[in-house]
């Protein structure tokens, strides 16, 4: 699997944005949570929980390019 999204590392403007617009009652609950942001660290540990093993990433703030594979 590859994945291309966004972090909280630096990104600061983006991350107020998403909370604001969460603030605002524009989407219903499961709607916020699609606009989480995730840690580097919070990504492997949810990837290695659902069986996915050798965890690599390349940042280019505040994108994340990602890939892992299914043990």
């Amino acid at each position: 699997m590859a994945v291309l999204t966004f972090v909280k590392q630096g990104i600061s403007t983006l991350e107020v944005i998403f909370e604001r617009m969460e603030a605002s009652s524009l989407f219903s609950e499961g709607e916020s949570e699609a606009l989480r942001l995730f840690d580097v660290e919070e990504l492997e540990r949810y990837l290695s929980q659902a069986g996915f093993k050798g965890f690599a990433y390349d940042m280019y703030e505040p994108s994340i390019l990602f890939h892992a594979e299914k043990g």
